[in-house]
């Protein structure tokens, strides 16, 4: 039997979880390579690889703790933010193709569903979060 692989990403191009983890690091503060893994549930083998890929990027910087030289820390560099950013505005442009294709009439009414839908996240938080006995 043979086994299909996924086609490679064209060179330069960013996969969605790297997108993800530039994402939650462009604030520019230090985490701990533990709570990103935490963060996406998997294994901090898993988190580690993915951290590499963007380190050998040069789109994040990995060291030690300072202050507890046994955890690894991991912050975005500029050339991350970048891609982050740049992430940012190809998403708001094929956003924006998307609503230009809705009337004036339906735009209206998408706002206020989403208005509504926050409302009640806002109200109710708890509705977001992953029940305890699903795994």
């Amino acid at each position: 039997m043979t086994m299909e692989r996924r086609p490679r990403k064209p060179e330069g191009s960013t996969t969605r979880i790297q997108r993800f983890l530039l994402h939650v690091m462009e604030s520019g503060e230090s985490i701990p390579i533990a709570d990103l893994a935490q963060l996406l549930e998997v294994g901090p083998a898993t988190v580690s690889q993915f951290i590499s890929a963007l380190e050998s990027r040069g789109w994040i910087e990995r060291y030690l703790d300072p202050g507890d030289r046994r955890r690894h820390l991991v912050r975005i560099t500029q050339a991350g933010k970048e891609i982050a950013e740049r992430s940012r505005e190809e998403r708001r442009l094929r956003m924006q193709r998307v609503l230009e294709r809705l009337s004036g009439e339906e735009r209206t009414e998408l706002v206020s569903i989403a208005q509504r839908v926050a409302a009640i996240i806002a109200s109710e938080p708890e509705l977001l979060r992953r029940p305890r006995d699903v795994e």
